[in-house]
């Protein structure tokens, strides 16, 4: 008896390919379950420059590649050095007693990017968010899309200090219509107006 075919259900990538095989009256009488091979998935490769781009406190960049360097050391992350290739680092640097700024250049990398990796850059950044050690992150649009700061707590703390701004405005009016007295302010005296003798 022939059989007719059915493909009842394909889950792409991560799925299993179910076969049935149905008779002519539908009943199924075989179950065959093939499983599908993923796709081969590529590393994907970042530039240490535009990594750096990502910082919320470009000021702090010299200190991110420091760090990241000693990861790289330490084998917690995998990168290469580029040969011959070089970056201008964002932060501005001064010196003493002289006017304007000036930028330095350091060694191009090209490094796997990884879960890993990507925790540990979140981690540095907001470490890094600050100017100096112990500090408070600045708030800005970029430390506020990268989660550094919370919204909602900073909202709060606006709504207490304006509603408690309002009530001291409201006491103090209070106050000051309590110190008046009834039939409102006694008008002052005229000044006597003093004409001067001729020949004084």
């Amino acid at each position: 008896m022939p059989f007719g075919f059915e493909l009842q259900h394909i889950i792409r990538q991560h799925a299993t390919l179910m076969v049935h095989y149905r008779s002519q009256h539908g009943k199924r009488i075989h179950h065959l379950e093939l499983g599908v091979r993923q796709p081969y998935s590529k590393s994907m490769y970042k530039r240490l420059s535009e990594q750096v781009q990502s910082l919320v406190n470009p000021q702090r960049s010299d200190t991110f590649i420091k760090r990241f360097r000693e990861a790289v050391r330490t084998g917690q992350i995998k990168a290469i050095n580029l040969p011959s290739e070089r970056f201008t680092m964002p932060k501005q640097y001064t010196r003493r007693g002289k006017t304007g700024t000036y930028q330095k250049d350091t060694k191009e990398m090209l490094f796997e990017v990884t879960p890993e990796f990507e925790a540990w850059f979140e981690e540095q950044n907001k470490d890094l968010a600050v100017s100096r050690q112990g500090g408070q992150v600045k708030v800005t649009e970029e430390t506020l899309a990268a989660g550094l700061v919370d919204f909602g707590a900073l909202a709060r703390e606006t709504q207490a200090k304006m509603q408690a701004s309002y009530e001291k405005g409201q006491l103090l009016g209070k106050s000051r219509g309590a110190k008046s007295k009834p039939g409102g302010a006694k008008s002052k005296p005229a000044a006597r107006s003093r004409t001067r003798k001729a020949g004084a």
